[in-house]
């Protein structure tokens, strides 16, 4: 073997190892970077859920006052939702 082509073997091998190393380390930084958007993803789906979890509960709240909160209209019907010191009744009292 002549020295040239020593030369050009080893300038061969470790251009090789150098681009080896260099797609190595960009393929790390890939996955590091899919991770830390799997992770935010993640985050972001728990304080989804959350969220929605509280919505459903203060709708259910919300649906049970207004199911224990006495209907007025129904229970007066008599007097057609018409009060004592409504103005309609007071025109008439005079």
């Amino acid at each position: 073997m002549t020295p040239t082509t020593i030369i050009l073997a080893v300038a061969g091998f470790l251009a090789v190892t150098t681009l080896f190393k260099l797609m190595d380390r960009r393929r790390m930084q890939l996955t590091e970077l899919l991770r830390e958007y799997a992770t935010a993803r993640m985050e972001w789906s728990r304080k989804r859920d959350r969220a929605a979890k509280m919505a459903r509960q203060v709708a259910k709240q919300n649906k049970n006052k207004q199911d224990q909160e006495p209907d007025l209209h129904s229970e007066d019907s008599g007097s057609q939702g018409k009060t004592k010191n409504s103005p309609a009744n007071a025109s008439i009292q005079g």
